[in-house]
């Protein structure tokens, strides 16, 4: 990667390279023991004036929003938390490339599809075949970003389908606490290594040749029209590799289309990403063999008063709600001897309740 591509950190920030180059939003990861409860203005219900049998509506009072301290919440947005177990719907963009023969006058010729993105309802009964309930959603799509987090994944198969490891949710940080699971062929969890901290864990799980097999991805807790949901992001998006297939990129390409991580750089801590719409779009990447739709990222507009309610709502709510889950993952003990090295045969891991962490393992 070139390096005037590169975004500076301090020691804190979830942009932290060290440990394979987590992201998220600069400057807002203060740590916190407990929020304080921020307090709401009262607003007085307008009387009522009543005339004879008649009641007539005083009229109705502009009231304005008492000044937010953004950067509390801007570190509950930050704060490092782990293990989810609610459900959320879940939005991504297909990097897949698809093709059509179109017929013209000129003849038939082959183009290309456009990039779609698509909802899964997971939160919902799945269908009459057993399948999870979708739908495609066509691009741009306009989300407001309410709370960054990180996974860690493994995943084998011509297209990625079969889920190998995958860590419990963390904030980006090198000194956050996780636990990682190791899925069977089945999607069924039957070990858990932790916990560790994601730095740990990106070093105990390596191959033959010592590379590292766990690749980070973006869960963006956010609002796609009215609902809450997951908007994931995987690798492509998240930052520019240094790898060879990216190795021909430009500075000004980058800022034409730019990845999260840079997205969310454009934000101080006083006026945070979660205030504003952001559009997300796509761009077709062509590295030989390789042909993938990128996810890119604009600032939008500044969210309405009203919704901006809602978003606060939200993330109080998912602020305190990750945070027990991360006293669940600091609080898990494993029932034998420490686990030995990935390659060797280790013993199985349960929690305190003897059960796995619950993950939706499948995405």
């Amino acid at each position: 990667m070139p390096e005037e591509n590169k975004v500076e950190a301090s020691v804190d920030s979830p942009f932290d390279k060290e440990g394979g180059g987590s992201t998220g939003a600069p400057n807002q990861s203060a740590e916190v023991e407990k929020a304080e409860v921020i307090p709401t203005e009262e607003v007085a219900t307008p009387e009522v004036a009543t005339s004879g049998d008649t009641e007539t509506p005083a009229p109705e009072v502009a009231s304005t929003p008492a000044s937010v301290d953004y950067a509390k919440y801007a570190e509950m947005a930050e704060t490092p938390s782990a293990n989810e177990r609610r459900k959320f719907d879940y939005v991504a963009m297909s990097g897949s490339v698809e093709t059509e023969v179109v017929t013209t006058d000129q003849g038939e010729f082959e183009q290309r599809k456009p990039a779609i993105a698509f909802k899964l309802f997971l939160t919902k009964d799945r269908d009459t075949n057993d399948q999870v309930q979708s739908e495609e959603i066509a691009l741009p799509l306009t989300v407001v970003p309410i709370k960054y987090r990180m996974v860690m994944e493994q995943r084998a198969g011509a297209k990625g389908e079969i889920l190998v490891l995958k860590s419990s949710e963390f904030n980006g940080k090198t000194t956050d606490l996780v636990t990682v699971n190791r899925f069977s062929p089945e999607g069924k969890v039957v070990q858990t290594y932790g916990p560790m901290t994601s730095l740990e864990a990106r070093n105990k799980f390596v191959d033959a040749d010592d590379k590292k097999l766990l690749r980070d991805k973006a869960h963006v807790y956010s609002m796609v029209g009215e609902d809450l949901v997951r908007f994931v992001v995987k690798g492509t998006g998240l930052w520019e590799m240094e790898s060879d297939l990216h190795k021909g990129k430009t500075p000004a390409s980058q800022a034409k289309h730019p990845f999260l991580k840079n997205y969310l750089s454009e934000f101080a801590i006083d006026n945070p990403y979660f205030l504003y719409e952001m559009e997300v779009n796509a761009v077709y990447r062509d590295h030989g063999s390789i042909k993938y739709y990128r996810p890119t990222f604009t600032k939008g507009a500044r969210i309405t008063q009203a919704v901006e309610d809602v978003v606060l709502a939200h993330l109080e709510d998912l602020y305190k709600y990750f945070a027990e889950m991360d006293e669940e993952t600091k609080a898990f003990v494993p029932t034998t001897a420490p686990v030995a090295p990935v390659a060797e045969e280790a013993p199985v891991l349960t929690t305190p309740t003897g059960t796995a962490p619950a993950e939706d393992g499948e995405y």
